[in-house]
C-alpha cells in the first residue's frame, strides 16, 4: 500500500504507520486514518477512537473497521462453546487468542461503532456490513479436521437461511472538530 500511494501522489503523501497507543507524531495534522480491526482488542476500546481523533486534521477521515457480534456467535455455536456462546450474548465480548495469548475482546454491532464515534467527535459519513461467509467456516472445520457429521447439516442449513451473516462492521468517519 505505501509504495502504490508513493507512486500515485508523489512527494504529497507521508504514509506513518503506528500502535493505537503511541501519541502522534504530528498531532492533528493527518488527512486519512485506518482502524482496522483495532478498537476491539483495548481495554477501552473508545480510547481507539480517542487515539485517532487526535492524529487528524479537523475534517479529516477515518475508516474504523471492527469484529460484528454476529460472526463471533456463529463462531462460538460451530465450536460448541456454550460458554463462549454466553460472552457473546449477555457481555458482548469473547476470548480470542492474540500472539499466543487468551484476549478479551469487545465485540460490536453498528449502533455501537456509531455511538462511539459520535461520542469522540466524528460524524459518520457510511456505514458498512461485510458479511461472514458459511463456507469459510465450513471450509476451516473441513481443514481442521472438525467437520463431522452433525456439523455438516448445520452448516448446510445455515448457508440456506442466513442470508447475510454479519463479520466485519466499518464505518467511514470525518472528524467534526478539536
Amino acid at each position: 500500500m505505501w509504495e502504490e500511494l508513493g507512486r500515485a501522489a508523489g512527494n504529497r503523501v507521508l504514509p506513518v504507520c503506528s500502535s493505537i497507543d503511541d501519541p502522534p507524531p504530528f498531532p492533528g495534522l493527518a488527512d486519512v486514518a485506518l482502524v482496522i480491526e483495532v478498537a476491539y482488542v483495548l481495554p477501552d476500546p473508545l480510547e481507539a477512537y480517542r487515539s485517532c481523533n487526535r492524529w487528524l486534521a479537523p475534517g479529516g477521515y477515518a475508516l474504523v473497521s471492527n469484529p460484528s457480534i454476529g460472526g463471533y456467535l456463529m463462531h462460538a455455536l460451530l465450536n460448541r462453546d456454550l460458554a463462549q456462546v454466553n460472552r457473546v450474548v449477555g457481555h458482548r465480548s469473547y476470548v480470542d487468542t492474540v500472539g499466543g495469548q487468551a484476549v478479551n475482546v469487545s465485540l460490536f454491532d453498528i449502533d455501537a461503532m456509531v455511538q462511539s464515534a459520535r461520542k469522540t467527535g466524528f460524524e459518520v459519513v457510511e456505514v458498512l456490513t461485510i458479511p461472514g461467509s458459511v463456507s469459510v467456516v465450513r471450509h476451516g472445520l473441513k481443514d481442521q479436521g472438525k467437520l463431522d457429521r452433525e456439523a455438516v447439516p448445520l452448516l448446510e442449513a445455515a448457508g440456506r437461511n442466513v442470508n447475510e451473516l454479519p463479520g466485519i462492521h466499518a464505518t467511514l468517519l470525518r472528524k467534526v472538530s478539536d
